[in-house]
């Protein structure tokens, strides 16, 4: 039997039961297991978050000489692995971490020297059990709609008329499924 990726946001037993109504029906599971996989990976890249908790290696940027934050570009955080500066390790002394925001905050006017190149591993998301229901939720709405498209054949259209000629765009998704992924996005920088 095929099974999910380890960042897929949903398991294979949850498709079935969204999509076939039988959680035992392992008759689509090939299909349920790419809508899933791709599913789960819009979300994470339309939201810009990480909902499977998964190690980052190696994550670099340069120090500005007057931020009390460092902004990580995977969140929530779980913990730091590794952070250094121009290749010394930052003690853990000199800052916090702010996971559920994605970023480590400075005590105590420590800042990362301008120009220094740091580099950080973490683990970033969400812990199995700790997943929020809101993604699970869309998931599986974005999975059984793709199903849907797929085994219908249907592909969703709409016709547009610009400057006196008309257009057939295929469209993506309905509107509150685009609300429910806005929802979700990334708001840390406004």
């Amino acid at each position: 039997m095929p099974d999910v990726k380890a960042t897929t946001l949903v398991t294979i037993q949850q498709a079935r039961e969204w999509v076939l109504n039988d959680a035992a029906d392992a008759s689509k599971d090939a299909l349920l297991v790419l809508l899933a996989d791709a599913a789960s990976a819009r979300l994470e890249r339309e939201t810009a978050r990480v909902y499977r908790s998964r190690v980052v290696t190696g994550e670099r940027s340069i120090g500005d000489g007057c931020a009390s934050v460092l902004y990580l570009n995977r969140f929530p955080i779980i913990s730091i692995s590794a952070f250094t500066l121009d290749d010394v390790t930052v003690d853990s002394t000199h800052y916090y971490t702010d996971g559920p925001r994605g970023r480590i905050v400075f005590k105590n006017g420590y800042v990362l020297t301008d120009g220094g190149e740091v580099v950080v591993s973490y683990t970033a998301g969400y812990a199995n059990n700790d997943l929020p229901d809101d993604a699970v939720e869309l998931c599986l709405h974005l999975v059984k709609r793709a199903y849907q498209l797929k085994t219908k054949g249907g592909q969703s259209f709409e016709s547009v008329n610009l400057g006196g000629h008309s257009f057939m765009m295929r469209d993506s998704l309905p509107a509150d499924l685009k609300k429910a992924i806005a929802e979700l996005k990334d708001k840390r920088f406004g």
